[in-house]
């Protein structure tokens, strides 16, 4: 059987086709490069917004023109499956959360899909998705308004980070799923519960990583600092235990940590930032205003995350911290904007993430009262943006929305300015 793969999404959906390419690789089938040449045609999508949405469902039509076996995975399935019309697309369907009953369409193979272990990749720094053209970026996108002529790199840290360090890196998925239902979210449908890794096994995949040359390790999952709260293993724990078998070069960036858990484990993430073994932490606070914070179901307070940010950064200087912030959510006010800004002018990120709020059709929040309208959105992202720049903190725009042209001045991570940080 020949087989043809393809993926728009995350890292964490790029890893789950990176296992099926395994699956089949090890059931003595051949990659082709071409749909053409494909016996089946296996096609990863997203949905965490409305660009990624469209061009997930615009090449799961353009796939379904070659007539062949045809299975659609990833996140859109799970979020928005009646967009998938199977009366006109041709295909089986399987999310991130029910990936392993892909065997179900294959009785013939003799390796079962839950044998093939969880992926890593090492990243390529010549061949990245994150280095785009102006011209591959929708009309309304602010971003394709600021940039001229130039390139934009986006959200590039860990491809310039490890450049600059001159390290192999690599991804070390710990768990998979999320425990928390903050209402602006759709893609807990798709990706479910909490489910970690045993410890020993997490271990073992850690020790592999390192001997085959990694010396950056890329702590990358959905809920990454809830690991083991459905084992009963504890996070610190874990992290103690890696730190242990590491080499003095090893380094760490670790993604997606929720503020609360940054509060619950802040003992042991400021022992290992102080030692420079954590030298990149993104902790998406996705607002900085208390009211918004509880409409989005996110219980933690503001204050006392951006405090032991503060403490962390203070211990380690050239850590380079990220954060996320939602502009627009239901609800949001001009005094929420002016807390935000009070709050972004108290806290020492590096990076912030600018993005408009989706309606996910699948999202609490999509049922709440008292929307932003477009317009005052724009002007509020712009309002946060000059504040942005005013700190000097480095940030991008995400956003389909009407901006007015030449009115924005966003601030880009490059080479230098990441060389400047650290």
């Amino acid at each position: 059987m020949t087989v043809y793969l393809k993926s728009i999404g995350c890292v964490l959906r790029e890893l789950d086709l990176a296992r099926v390419k395994n699956y089949f690789v090890l059931n003595n089938c051949e990659i082709v490069d071409n749909p053409e040449d494909a016996d089946c045609i296996i096609f990863s999508t997203c949905a965490v917004h409305k660009p990624t949405i469209d061009n997930s469902m615009k090449m799961i039509n353009n796939l379904n023109n070659f007539n062949k076996k045809f299975i659609v995975i990833g996140c859109l399935p799970a979020i928005m499956p009646h967009l998938i019309d199977k009366s006109i697309i041709n295909c089986e369907t399987l999310n991130p959360h029910t990936l392993h009953e892909i065997d179900k369409f294959f009785p013939e193979f003799s390796v079962p899909f839950n044998s093939i272990p969880v992926s890593s990749r090492t990243i390529d720094n010549k061949k990245s998705k994150y280095l785009i053209s102006k011209n591959d970026l929708p009309q309304k996108t602010i971003l394709n308004l600021s940039l001229g002529n130039s390139i934009f790199k986006k959200l590039a840290f860990y491809k310039y980070f490890k450049e600059i360090a001159n390290k192999k890196s690599s991804f070390l998925v710990t768990s998979r799923g999320c425990n928390h239902h903050c209402t602006y979210c759709g893609i807990k449908k798709a990706v479910g519960s909490l489910i970690s890794l045993p410890p020993e096994k997490v271990i073992e995949n850690y020790k592999r990583l390192i001997s085959e040359g990694n010396s950056h390790i890329i702590f990358y999952s959905d809920d990454t600092a809830s690991y083991g709260e459905d084992i009963n293993v504890s996070f610190s724990d874990l992290l103690q235990e890696l730190d242990k078998v590491s080499p003095q070069s090893i380094t760490w960036e670790l993604d997606f940590i929720h503020p609360q858990k940054l509060l619950d484990h802040f003992d042991v993430l400021y022992k290992l930032v102080k030692k420079r073994r954590i030298v990149l932490l993104e902790c998406p606070t996705q607002h900085m205003s208390q009211p918004v914070l509880k409409r989005m179901n996110r219980n933690y307070n503001i204050n006392d995350v951006i405090e032991k940010l503060n403490i962390i950064k203070k211990a380690s200087p050239r850590l380079f911290l990220i954060s996320h912030h939602i502009v627009g959510f239901p609800g949001e006010t001009e005094e929420d904007v002016e807390n935000t800004i009070k709050n972004i002018k108290k806290s020492n990120f590096d990076f912030f993430e600018l993005l408009a709020f989706f309606e996910n059709e699948t999202c609490p929040a999509r049922k709440m009262k008292n929307k932003v309208k477009p317009k005052d959105m724009v002007n509020r992202m712009i309002k946060i943006n000059h504040v942005l720049d005013k700190q000097k903190i480095l940030h991008s725009i995400n956003a389909e929305l009407d901006f007015p042209k030449g009115i924005i001045k966003t601030r880009f991570v490059t080479n230098d300015a990441i060389k400047e940080k650290l």
